[in-house]
């Protein structure tokens, strides 16, 4: 109940005054009776995994003494947050990105309005943080119990990586090359993973195998390529190859020379024979030279694959056979 009061004051003096008009006044004071808004809320999970659905429930009261009006409750949220199912006990919400806000008009002493809806916690891993605000037109004498703040850990799902120890090796023919494999968990993960490899390149190409071909995040595994495949079945270089051929050829080159040089009128051709046979030597004698000697590098990808039930992650690892 609002009440008035009134106070008036009078100046006099011995001497004369011209303007006895301004030596009075009064004032009128109307006292106000305050209200008292406070807010609560709640989340249904303080710790969520990424994806989890999330329940917020909140309350507007009123405990006087007097009216509240005009009565608005603000929740600010970060940008990206779902919001779902929203439902108010009175008055209208509406929401933008980043925030709800909530009309519930006039809050009778005692009188309470709930929010509710849900929140899907967004795809990164963190802290979730609302806060929500309530306000009106009447005066409050009290007002730290009109802001609260819900706030919300969200944890990264079960997971774990796949880390080789390098991702480039290096071998020789007829030898292998070995690398370590580990597998750090997220999220509480601590599954069996089931570890598999291929290898892709030209043929002949190595093998490879992982032992043990399973781990836990806790454990590691070794990769091992073997080489063996590759140390004497290479087939030869185009420069033997044609060695080979003109090593075949010089026989017959040889008759063909013979032949010529008896018939007299096709002895304008010997020399046309003998260029031809040293176009032939000569391949020969480079093929058993030093370039059958050498082989170019080869290079392969190692795939290594590890699955643990719908999770699975995969590595490429490069490996040059010498």
């Amino acid at each position: 109940m609002n009440r008035d009061y009134s106070d008036s004051q009078q100046v006099v003096g011995a001497q004369p005054d011209l303007n006895s008009k301004n030596n009075s006044a009064s004032m009128t004071l109307t006292a106000v009776l305050p209200a008292d808004l406070s807010v609560s809320a709640a989340a249904s999970e303080t710790i969520a995994m990424v994806g989890d659905k999330i329940t917020v429930n909140a309350n507007v009261s009123n405990s006087g003494p007097a009216t509240a009006t005009n009565v608005s409750l603000t929740d600010s949220f970060p940008d990206n947050l779902a919001i779902s199912s929203l439902a108010v006990s009175q008055g209208a919400c509406s929401t933008a990105p980043g925030s709800i806000t909530c009309a519930i008009g006039t809050l009778t002493t005692g009188g309470n309005v709930t929010l509710s809806y849900v929140i899907t916690a967004h795809q990164m891993a963190g802290v979730l943080a609302n806060n929500l605000h309530v306000g009106s037109d009447a005066p409050e004498m009290l007002t730290t119990n009109n802001d609260v703040l819900v706030t919300v850990t969200v944890n990264p799902p079960p997971d774990f990586s796949l880390n080789p120890a390098v991702a480039i090796l290096t071998m020789k023919r007829g030898g292998q090359v070995s690398d370590v494999l580990t597998f750090p968990a997220q999220g509480g993960f601590s599954g069996t993973i089931a570890l598999t490899c291929t290898v892709s390149g030209p043929s002949p190409m190595p093998t490879c195998s992982i032992s043990p071909n399973s781990a836990t995040p806790a454990g590691s595994a070794t990769l091992i390529v073997s080489a063996t495949a590759l140390s004497a079945s290479r087939a030869a270089p185009w420069f033997e190859q044609g060695a080979r051929l003109s090593a075949a050829w010089i026989p017959l080159g040889l008759l063909g020379c013979v032949l010529t040089g008896l018939d007299t009128k096709r002895r304008k051709y010997w020399a046309m024979c003998l260029l031809m046979m040293v176009a032939t030597i000569l391949p020969a004698a480079c093929g058993g030279g030093s370039m059958t000697k050498g082989q170019p590098p080869q290079n392969y990808t190692v795939t290594v694959t590890a699955t643990s039930g719908a999770i699975q992650h995969s590595t490429a690892i490069s490996v040059t056979v010498q």
